[in-house]
């Protein structure tokens, strides 16, 4: 639970980030419609005490009604994320949801789906499949580029088939290009 004191530092610092730009621009007409792709860079820390860094590329869709963004997103994510009792996560995919809502130039969103990750255990390697959750903000720098952060958890379950459980916690930075 150490990552819990950071998750909350940064949705602090991002909610008031980015209501001061909110604040200045009505609610809709961001122009967040359409097909978008980029990459993040962040840190991550496992539930047992491992922490590390991550990696990857996204893309993704996004229909803009008024007020509200509807999307998906698919993600690819490197991890080097290794615990003390030698459980690694090396890679992620995952498959979300997304809903958001339009400040103008800013998109403050969260997201749910699916997620399976590969790594190693004291047994060799394993992977598991489990579900995600997510909460984030996008600033649009022009019509199609924006920078962002979010915090992401995942819950992969039983990594290796009998152990415990594996979740992990991510932090990352994100630039978006919509096409």
């Amino acid at each position: 639970m150490k990552q819990w004191p950071a998750i909350l530092a940064c949705g602090a610092a991002a909610a008031l980030w980015t209501g001061a730009a909110a604040a200045e621009t009505p609610l809709g007409g961001g122009g967040w419609d359409g097909a978008y792709f980029g990459g993040q860079l962040g840190t991550g820390n496992l539930t047992d005490g491992g922490t590390g860094g991550t990696g990857g590329l996204f893309v993704g869709i996004q229909r803009d009604r008024g007020t509200w963004i509807l999307g998906a997103q698919a993600d690819a994510v490197a991890a080097d994320l290794a615990a003390p009792g030698g459980d690694r996560l090396d890679r992620l995919i995952r498959l979300q949801a997304k809903a958001g809502v339009d400040h103008g130039r800013v998109l403050i969103y969260g997201t749910a789906g699916l997620a399976y990750g590969w790594g190693e255990t004291a047994s060799g390697d394993a992977g598991a499949a489990g579900w995600t959750v997510g909460l984030g903000a996008d600033y649009r720098l022009n019509d199609r580029t924006a920078l962002g952060g979010r915090a992401v958890y995942q819950d992969l379950g039983r990594f290796d088939g009998g152990g415990g459980d594996l979740r992990a916690t991510t932090l990352e930075a994100v630039v978006s290009f919509r096409f």
